[in-house]
């Protein structure tokens, strides 16, 4: 039915109240119901994949990770996401209603806000709600304390999910937040975003796009070089470790880890000199020569990596390498650094 014949009918109904009640009320009650079910239709939303819709956000709860905020925003990051922001009383009480429901109660959680030494801001630069009901307290103590070392906000089980000042480098789940897409968007707006689709390239949950690659920094997961390649094929199909070849992407590369906040974590990339001292090869087998400036220097004055010998047989970028090429210890516990196809628009 048109809004136009709707908006005739009620004024109808509203005029016919004023001498005969009970019908007329019915009718103008039908109405309204319309009314109602049609806006329901026109703002239907949908959320991206793994994504929920909690009260007006779609949100993910990261609960198989771990790890600092700057560990747990990029995982957000590589969703299309960013961590949760709880800007009113209603989203976090919904959100506190839906980690009781997920079984989640037990569990600590990353959300979005910092404070940077006079204020406290969300990553879009809005101020963080202060005071009653977002924030932990008691009697005789309040949150957030505003001291720089306790300057990431969280939601955790020991603060019944009321947001509390902690250290950034504490070990939590991230929840992500994505904002809704519209079902009924108009074709115009979704040909607009077909189009945007196709100039970025379409990356697998996790996978980040970065230089036309789709990369996973799995930094929730540390293991030998042998377990991190087996932990790579398992996430998507085709998924590997990755071995940068290309110098731009190394360089792309270490600027994202200090763009996240992830410069602190050593990643094993896909190549071994296992089966012959000197000749490396990727993850299928096949030999690759590697030469400057991919190699950093080694601790021997004047000379360059590798430099372990037998001892050191896997190829990792190491955080106190400057993210170089560096021979280490094929048993050493390091994150795994992926690579997958994009996902066919």
């Amino acid at each position: 039915m048109g809004r136009q014949l709707l908006h005739l009918l009620l004024s109808i109904a509203v005029m016919a109240t004023d001498s005969l009640s009970s019908p007329y009320e019915k009718m103008k009650k039908e109405i309204l119901e319309m009314y109602a079910k049609e806006d329901l239709v026109q703002n239907e939303m949908h959320c991206p994949d793994m994504f929920t819709l909690v009260s007006d956000k779609c949100i993910y709860f990261a609960s198989f990770m771990q790890e600092s905020r700057a560990a747990g925003k990029q995982v957000c990051h590589s969703l299309g996401g960013e961590l949760a922001a709880i800007k009113t009383a209603t989203q976090l009480q919904n959100i506190i209603e839906e980690i009781e429901q997920r079984g989640l109660a037990q569990a600590d959680f990353w959300i979005d806000g910092t404070f940077n030494g006079t204020s406290w801001n969300f990553t879009n630069g809005e101020p963080v709600p202060l005071g009653t009901p977002f924030w932990y307290a008691t009697e005789s103590e309040f949150t957030p304390n505003n001291d720089t070392a306790t300057s990431c906000a969280s939601i955790t089980t020991d603060s019944g999910f009321l947001m509390k000042d902690v250290p950034c480098e504490e070990k939590y789940s991230p929840i992500c937040e994505h904002d809704p897409i519209a079902l009924n968007q108009p074709k115009e707006d979704q040909e607009k975003e077909k189009d945007l689709k196709a100039a970025k390239i379409n990356c697998p949950p996790f996978f980040t796009a970065l230089n036309g690659y789709c990369i996973a920094f799995v930094t929730f997961f540390s293991s030998s070089w042998a377990t991190a390649k087996q932990t790579c094929h398992s996430f998507t199909t085709n998924s590997s470790l990755l071995l940068p070849t290309d110098i731009e992407l190394l360089r792309s590369i270490y600027l994202y880890l200090h763009k996240e906040a992830l410069y602190g974590y050593t990643f094993w990339i896909g190549a071994t000199d296992e089966g012959h001292e000197g000749v490396w090869k990727n993850t299928e087998n096949q030999i690759i020569d590697i030469k400057a400036p991919f190699w950093g220097n080694s601790e021997t004055e004047f000379t360059m990596e590798p430099d372990g010998d037998q001892t050191e047989n896997c190829l990792a970028l190491t955080s106190p390498g400057q993210h170089y090429f560096r021979d280490q210890d094929c048993s050493e516990l390091y994150n795994p650094l992926c690579v997958a196809p994009p996902l066919m628009n």
